[in-house]
């Protein structure tokens, strides 16, 4: 069959700039890909899964300097038992005490053929910003329920309790 060619694009606020590495383009084509924050120090690193003939997976390091990396916040959200049982939720970050919405995700449990997961939600931090207030929204009776975690500081994993 054919083999497609692996692509890696950045957002640059106005247009997506291909920065695929030499060594992505020698390999086959994956058949799922996940980001995650593997090695724990708050960057998003790569997961390939299918890549390579031996069936081994790979993993892409971020190598973003650690102090830009220390400004990750992981938010995993899990109902009234603590199962994650709720992908589709709205989570919203935004400055503490104020309006100013610094990131918004979905939560996923998986974005393709062979990368089902339990990952929490990752939001970079923008420098200057301390201190955060989360904002999880869920669906319940036919109603969007917003729940709160207030004043979280970037570079740790917090859970939020969203329930159903």
């Amino acid at each position: 069959g054919a083999s497609w060619q692996d692509s890696l694009f950045r957002n640059t606020g106005s247009a997506f700039v291909d920065v695929t590495p030499p060594s992505l383009r020698r390999l086959q084509a994956d058949h799922g890909v996940q980001w995650g924050d593997v090695d724990g120090d708050g960057a998003l690193d790569l997961a390939l899964t299918g890549s390579r003939t031996d069936g081994m997976h790979l993993v892409m390091r971020n190598l973003l300097p650690a102090a830009d990396a220390k400004r990750g916040l992981h938010i995993r959200v899990v109902d009234e038992k603590g199962h994650a049982t709720l992908a589709g939720a709205e989570v919203r970050v935004y400055a503490a005490g104020s309006s100013r919405l610094v990131g918004a995700r979905l939560v996923d449990s998986g974005s393709g053929y062979d990368a089902q997961n339990d990952m929490p939600v990752h939001v970079g931090v923008p420098s200057g910003v301390s201190r955060v207030d989360v904002q999880v929204i869920v669906p319940r009776h036919g109603r969007r329920v917003p729940v709160w975690q207030r004043g979280v500081a970037p570079g740790k994993t917090v859970t939020v309790r969203a329930g159903r």
